[in-house]
């Protein structure tokens, strides 16, 4: 969408090492005919950009909103982002992890790969939608720590409270560790503890009012 004043000129801004092939356009309720407001709108952004100045009669330099206007500089086109694709586990214990998360837990092994004299064993682990777990085998064990929040610091989701409930018992049954479940404002939480004692926060949302 282009940005303006409500006439048909269009602001483009030149950002700080771009190409001139593509065009970055800025919506016109965001940012207004000023210099000072593009600049803020950018900075909220995390976009690097060049605003051209000009000098007044004292020869101060100033920013020029009306060069602004006329300007026509690239900024390249961010990629849009999809989701977490993956995230890696590593364990000494390669089999009983990978069993943890598919007979008990209910994720389906997708792919595994022996290791090889230059790499370590692995398995991709499909955790639902194209969200996936890599299974590293290595000789160090991971680190057990929760995050700052008393928490995994990473989670599964389940898509009712009743599957939770279902999951936990599951989770005691086989005689591995897992704490209460708790009420969050918009979900349910427990936190799990896998065969390497890397804690795993398992969670399902709550209905919407």
């Amino acid at each position: 969408m282009a940005l303006g004043d409500g006439s048909h000129h269009h602001t483009q801004i030149a950002a700080a090492g771009s190409s001139a092939s593509v065009v970055r356009r800025f919506p016109g309720h965001a940012v207004g005919n000023s210099s000072r407001r593009i600049r803020e709108y950018l900075r909220r952004r995390q976009i690097p950009h060049t605003v051209p100045e000009k000098s007044d009669q004292t020869g101060h330099l100033n920013r020029d909103p009306g060069v602004l206007l006329r300007l026509h500089y690239s900024w390249p086109t961010m990629p849009e982002l999809f989701g977490i694709n993956h995230l890696t586990l590593s364990t000494t214990d390669f089999d009983r992890l990978v069993a943890y998360y598919t007979e008990l837990l209910g994720a389906v092994l997708a792919f595994e790969r022996a290791a090889t004299p230059s790499d370590p064993r692995i398995a991709v682990i499909d955790v639902g939608g194209d969200d996936h777990l890599m299974v590293v085998e290595t000789a160090t064990a991971p680190t057990t720590d929760l995050d700052p929040l008393g928490k995994a610091g990473w989670g599964l989701r389940v898509g009712t409270h009743a599957q939770l409930c279902e999951l936990r018992e599951r989770i005691l049954g086989a005689g591995w560790p897992v704490g209460p479940i708790e009420t969050l404002p918009t979900q349910w939480t427990m936190t799990a503890r896998d065969p390497d004692g890397r804690p795993v926060d398992v969670r399902a949302h709550r209905p919407r009012t």
